[in-house]
């Protein structure tokens, strides 16, 4: 079910990689203001190793990131790893 546009409001911050962000941040960012102009989207262009470097530090600064995964897959490995590890302390792996 999609949101009422008149009913919603507030703020999304994004974290995008440069590459998404210049090929099509300016598109979504005006076709979303269209469709819910009471909620403002602010971007942040970063690397997709400091993307998630701030999420497996918990201080990320974002509430969605849109990343490539071809290009992450071992950073997404070595986050889930250190998310189960906490509850179950074992050796890391290596990637």
């Amino acid at each position: 079910m999609i949101p009422d546009p008149e009913r919603v409001q507030g703020k999304i911050s994004l974290a995008v990689t440069p590459r998404f962000s210049d090929t099509f941040l300016g598109s979504l960012m005006m076709k979303f203001g269209e469709v819910y102009p009471k909620i403002k989207l602010q971007a942040i262009s970063m690397s997709h190793d400091k993307i998630f470097q701030q999420l497996q530090s918990g201080n990320d600064n974002f509430d969605l990131a849109i990343v490539n995964l071809l290009n992450v897959v071992h950073l997404i490995l070595r986050l889930l790893w250190n998310v189960v590890s906490e509850s179950r302390p074992a050796p890391a792996p290596t990637f």
